[in-house]
């Protein structure tokens, strides 16, 4: 299964139907949105591109790929118009590894059972992390709209064994191995 991961779209329609390329692109199976999905929040400048409804209409054209995660910028209204569910928290499993979910602005991984090769995945912190800890992977896809400091904009994907990191233009950035 090819699962493309990706965080912090802010309601910017440009940089989604980027990603809606990226999904055709690479023809994943399944997406996985770690939150901030519509809306920009009090700390982001509003951009020419801002258009959540469009967002959220693209968005539900994909609802049956869709794992998503509630952002601390997401609302009630948005959980009533996303034809996707929207908790705090989820693990899923994808191939042979458990996925823990959660958007970050309150990084907590005690809700979590976590086991040897477990992946971990938050957005948030709008910067690219990948990091093999103790007995877990932790990994931050950075973010689609909003990267900060000099990063580009950015997702993943977990193909087989690996997370791989992409721009926005379908550019393969970095590569790390799971095994």
């Amino acid at each position: 299964m090819k699962v493309l991961i990706a965080s912090d779209i802010h309601g910017s329609i440009l940089h989604m139907k980027r990603l809606e390329k990226a999904f055709l692109k690479h023809k994943v199976d399944q997406i996985i949105l770690l939150g901030d999905l519509l809306y920009i929040g009090p700390r982001n400048k509003m951009h020419l591109f801002y258009r959540p409804e469009k967002v959220m209409h693209l968005l539900n054209k994909w609802a049956s790929k869709i794992k998503a995660v509630l952002g601390n910028c997401d609302s009630e209204i948005d959980q009533a118009v996303l034809h996707f569910s929207l908790p705090k928290r989820q693990t899923i499993k994808v191939n042979n590894y458990r996925l823990h979910l959660m958007h970050g602005h309150d990084f907590d991984l005690q809700p979590f059972k976590i086991i040897d090769g477990d992946l971990v995945f938050f957005g948030h912190t709008h910067q690219v992390h990948l990091e093999k800890k103790d007995n877990y992977f932790l990994f931050n896809p950075g973010s689609i709209t909003y990267p900060k400091g000099k990063e580009p904009h950015t997702y993943m994907l977990l193909c087989n064994d690996k997370i791989e990191l992409y721009n926005l233009n379908n550019k393969l950035l970095e590569s790390f191995d799971l095994k």
